[in-house]
């Protein structure tokens, strides 16, 4: 969650747990995130617990109602089940106020720690009795510490931290940092590079100095920093956050500081830039493949990188030193799409069956069925005939079929071919199906009706298929049906 936090644009919104943590709670409380908690009775046995009986009948209620009004108290959203109305409608009736003494008494009572979960295990592993009471001491003293961060307002969103420091005149941020400063060190990637970038430059001291952790700020990050300040600004953030250097290049690729990014790339340890991000940057100085080319750098990534950049005569040499099997399926796509159909008897190597559906799509829509023919002359996965079974191209599949082992077939492909053939009702599929020796014994009751009824009524699908245009109903033909066409060229 944390590093989700740290990078998503759009955070999560509910955090859905089967067991408690306060450490959790703490973190969803602070992040703006919904803490969300099924059932009331997993945390404890409520029945056991003398002082939230206690209260419950001070306020006439139920446990089960002080239980829930306490988790919604210390911001738990809990959700609650049950087969009767008016079980329910009592479990959510929570009006009523729990004293902050009341509150207090409660959580150190025990309620987040012994669950029943926990004390089955306890009472079938006696040695585990010394671990479920730090659990329950840990928990306790970490519930308390909440509800009071709450009651005296220092439980603060880090949302809200970014906007306090944004909107900072500079002379008071120190003043602003000492009030946030258990908060700091908790500051996600993203939010610090926010306030660095929307910031007077100093930010960056003040921050460090109440222990930010910059580590993780990515080169997204840096680029708009570099938006809003400048090289220099950013030369100077280097030296004093030591930022390596090939994480600032990445952020320099769209910018017009060129003779910067040359700087950068001399300083980087290319061996620690990843695949895509290598990718990225030859496609904006694709001058610069040759040197990594010569760096010590998996010639698998090189090789993308050549594809990348429509660079044939490398990709050619390349090609020799690569294990191709180590590509994924779209990145084997990708070198058909760019360098067309005569490429595949280079990549003769490759382990075509990992091919995917979406894959063979993408290369017969830019380059037409041909190539798709010809990657059938290699070790193409039989699932390249469900490309042709959607589009109802019964040459192709035939042509196909005599290329492909079908024994390879996973059976829900099977069942995807014959579910298809016999919904679209294309009876020269179910023809084809039979001669490619498909057992539809695993057809559904109706379907293996139809093809009963098919091989009792004769063996020529044409025929059938006439028949089931004149009526819907395939329990109405049998063998009398034949009478009652017309066969050409002696067809029966």
């Amino acid at each position: 969650m944390q590093e989700l936090v740290g990078y998503a644009k759009i955070k999560p919104t509910i955090l859905h747990l089967y067991s408690f943590s306060p450490e959790v709670l703490r973190f969803c409380l602070e992040n703006g995130i919904i803490f969300q908690y099924f059932g009331i009775s997993g945390l404890v046995n409520n029945s056991q617990n003398t002082i939230i009986t206690e209260i419950a009948q001070t306020h006439n209620v139920s446990v089960k109602q002080v239980f829930m009004k306490l988790l919604t108290e210390l911001g738990i959203q809990t959700l609650t089940g049950g087969n009767s109305q008016k079980y329910l409608s009592k479990n959510a009736d929570l009006n009523f106020e729990l004293s902050a003494n009341e509150t207090k008494q409660l959580i150190k009572s025990g309620v987040f720690g012994d669950s029943d979960f926990n004390q089955f295990l306890v009472d079938s592993f006696p040695l585990m009795r010394c671990h479920n009471r730090n659990v329950l001491e840990k928990n306790t003293e970490q519930m308390l510490s909440i509800y009071e961060d709450m009651q005296n307002s220092t439980l603060v969103k880090l949302n809200d931290i970014v906007a306090r420091l944004t909107n900072c005149p500079t002379e008071q941020l120190p003043s602003e940092l000492e009030k946030l400063t258990h908060y700091i060190p908790k500051l996600d990637p993203t939010s610090l590079a926010n306030i660095m970038a929307n910031q007077s430059p100093i930010i960056v001291d003040y921050l460090k100095q109440f222990g930010a952790n910059f580590t993780e700020i990515t080169s997204s990050s840096y680029a708009k920093i570099i938006d809003a300040y400048g090289i220099d600004y950013i030369s100077v953030l280097q030296e004093k956050l030591n930022i390596p250097a090939e994480k600032l290049l990445l952020a320099s690729l769209d910018t017009e500081y060129t003779s910067y990014f040359n700087q950068l790339f001399i300083m980087a340890d290319l061996s620690k830039i990843t695949r895509n991000d290598l990718i990225d940057i030859v496609k904006h100085h694709p001058e610069t493949l040759e040197k990594f080319i010569s760096a010590d750098i998996a010639p698998e990534f090189l090789l993308m990188a050549a594809t990348a950049i429509n660079d044939k005569n490398a990709f050619d040499v390349l090609l020799t030193k690569c294990d191709i099997n180590k590509l994924y399926s779209h990145e084997i796509t990708e070198i058909i799409l760019q360098f067309d159909i005569q490429v595949i008897n280079q990549l003769a190597g490759y382990h075509f069956y990992r091919l995917t559906i979406t894959d063979l799509e993408k290369i017969e829509t830019s380059l037409g069925i041909e190539a798709i023919k010809e990657l059938a002359n290699y070790n193409v996965s039989p699932s390249i005939l469900l490309s042709a079974l959607k589009s109802g191209r019964i040459e192709l599949f035939n042509e196909l079929a005599t290329k492909v082992d079908l024994t390879k077939l996973e059976s829900y492909q099977k069942a995807e071919m014959i579910k298809n053939a016999l919904n679209t009702k294309q009876f020269e599929w179910i023809k084809a199906l039979i001669d490619a020796k498909f057992a539809f014994s695993e057809a559904d009751a109706k379907d293996q009706s139809l093809i009963e009824q098919l091989e009792k009524c004769h063996s020529d699908v044409k025929c059938y298929s006439e028949c089931f245009a004149q009526k819907e109903d395939s329990s109405y033909y049998n063998s009398e049906c034949i009478g009652q066409f017309t066969f050409i060229d002696n067809e029966l």
